[in-house]
């Protein structure tokens, strides 16, 4: 799943040489407690280009949906922003809806 992701400095800095292969969020709480607020999500459909197509195995042009997320800790402070890019053709999304 390719995609671009971009954090503070002070919190990047802190991530060097460390292992970025699962998820972040987890590491940002546990092992640096910032602890997470909100976050703004969202999904369009795009086509891939040259740099996303090999990593999905698709040609140029194919559809591909493109989540962009930007997450904020519990004060507001955005600290992470992010695009993820996916295969058209193996995406679910599902979420849950309270009523208050």
């Amino acid at each position: 799943m390719p995609g671009a992701q971009l954090l503070p400095l002070d919190i990047g800095q802190r991530l060097f040489g460390l292992d970025l292969s699962g998820d972040i969020f987890p590491l940002l709480e546990n092992r640096f407690g910032i602890g997470l607020g909100h976050a703004a999500i969202g999904l369009d459909a795009t086509l891939a280009d040259d740099e996303h197509q090999p990593y999905l195995g698709l040609k140029a042009g194919e559809p591909i949906l493109r989540v962009e997320r930007l997450t904020h800790d519990r004060s507001g402070r955005p600290i992470d922003f992010e695009y993820l890019c996916y295969r058209g053709d193996a995406f679910k999304y599902q979420f849950r809806v309270d009523r208050k």
